[in-house]
């Protein structure tokens, strides 16, 4: 019969190692609390820095139903991992073909999968621990939770502990022991519970079950009955990669996908009046506060009309004057990260502009004729400042940021200019017009049908 000094160990005195000393003793309590001292450490990490569930890729502690004949009174506990090659070690076998969950620390293992009346406590209390009651039959919710324990292993228990050839005692062994419970409700056993919590005890909830009544009787469980409350894909490496997606949805600043809409315009001479801007084109640009560079050099965010000069889509920049003529790389930094480079560069043109070139706009009342019209017929656009250089139509999916095709004028003049319907699919667009002194986009829509 093992005899063990109780146990010294208290996280609360903050204790971190046991030191050996010369000419003193080691007893079996400053073994155990070393060994308590880091198992505690390392319980603390998984439950505060981990957290609880099931790790990705796993399906381990999923309540099923039984198939293919539903039971009122059982369901199945899966282990959620494939079935091991024979020629494995138990050791390998524990690491990579053992279902598990961390409750509260602790680091539970199914090896295959299970009923529940099958589990051996269902049939008899044992080791002080209560046998595990049958599902309720009442109508309403039904927790299906697991319950985490640990008790003390001894040659008693496991004859292998008693050394061969001398018959000797080793030590004593602590065995992590789970059983899958149920009550009526829809929460886990927590602490004060009268008549489930037991102290010494972890538990977590599985899901929850929805008794439903046939004929005056309890119906046989089937999948629409069971609610998985487990939390899963809990490993670092899956945090960080949906981290990571998120960061690209809602926090990383990016431009749209078309490189020629990235910013606008796409050249222009400096030393005019008004200074000359670029409007660049994204998304997650109202992350903290944009900043712009322009071959490397700071880019102010505009102050002059329209307001508003930042938005989460568009930011509107000054172009450093002390720029020479050349083209430069075009990047956004905001407090979500970057910096992010556009596509293609800003290209600074020499000589002094005589006179000020205004971006092409659309007619507000008649942008273009027809509303509607199917591929390869004509169209006529209307607005003004459509005789510069770099004249191009685009049409971009409505509510989308995807320019699905560019299309090159058959005429123009400073008011109008004719395009072909390109061969894309049929839908609602907006017609977008940019030349080198700017961009802008149609009011309303133009149909493809």
């Amino acid at each position: 019969m093992a005899v063990i000094t109780t146990s010294t160990f208290d996280p609360l005195k903050a204790r971190v190692n046991v030191r050996l000393q010369q000419g003193v003793p080691i007893v079996d309590a400053d073994w155990n609390e070393g060994d308590d001292i880091r198992k505690f450490e390392l319980r603390a990490y998984l439950k505060w820095f981990v957290g609880e569930g099931i790790p990705d890729g796993s399906a381990a502690f999923r309540i099923d139903p039984i198939t293919p004949t539903p039971a009122v009174d059982d369901c199945i506990i899966r282990a959620g991992v494939a079935t091991p090659p024979g020629e494995l070690t138990n050791y390998d076998k524990g690491l990579r073909f053992a279902g598990r969950a961390i409750v509260d620390g602790l680091d539970v293992i199914i090896p295959a999968d299970i009923r529940y009346k099958a589990q051996p406590l269902f049939t008899a209390a044992a080791f002080g621990v209560p046998q595990i009651a049958p599902l309720p039959t009442a109508a309403g919710p039904i927790a299906v939770y697991l319950d985490v324990w640990e008790r003390l292993i001894t040659s008693q228990d496991d004859p292998s502990l008693v050394l061969p050839g001398i018959g000797t005692e080793s030590c004593a062994r602590m065995k992590r022991e789970w059983c899958v419970r149920s009550r009526t409700g829809n929460v886990a056993p927590l602490p004060g519970d009268p008549t489930d919590f037991i102290a010494g005890h972890s538990y977590y909830l599985l899901a929850v079950i929805t008794r439903r009544i046939s004929g005056g009787n309890p119906a046989p469980i089937i999948l629409s009955d069971v609610q998985d409350r487990r939390h899963l894909r809990l490993t670092l490496a899956s945090m960080e990669s949906r981290i990571a997606v998120l960061e690209q949805l809602v926090l990383l600043p990016a431009f749209v996908a078309d490189p020629m809409q990235q910013f606008v315009p796409r050249s222009g001479t400096l030393g005019q009046q008004p200074p000359l801007e670029v409007t660049l084109r994204g998304k997650n640009f109202d992350v903290g506060t944009p900043r712009v560079t322009i071959g490397g050099v700071a880019a102010a965010i505009s102050t002059g009309p329209p307001q508003p000069a930042a938005t989460a889509t568009t930011v509107r920049v000054v172009v450093p004057p002390s720029l020479t003529p050349g083209t430069y790389a075009v990047a956004i930094t905001t407090d979500g990260g970057g910096p992010v480079t556009a596509a293609t560069g800003f290209n600074v043109v020499a000589g002094l502009m005589a006179v000020v070139v205004s971006p092409p706009t659309f007619d507000t009342t008649n942008p273009f004729v027809p509303l509607s019209a199917p591929v390869g017929a004509t169209v006529t656009i209307h607005g003004s400042n459509f005789d510069q250089p770099g004249l191009d139509v685009q049409f971009r999916r409505v509510d989308t940021d995807f320019v699905l095709a560019h299309v090159a004028p058959l005429s123009s003049s400073a008011t109008q200019c004719t395009i072909q319907v390109p061969n894309i699919d049929a839908g609602a667009y907006h017609l977008g017009v940019s030349t080198n002194a700017g961009f802008n986009e149609s009011p309303i829509e133009f149909n493809i049908i």
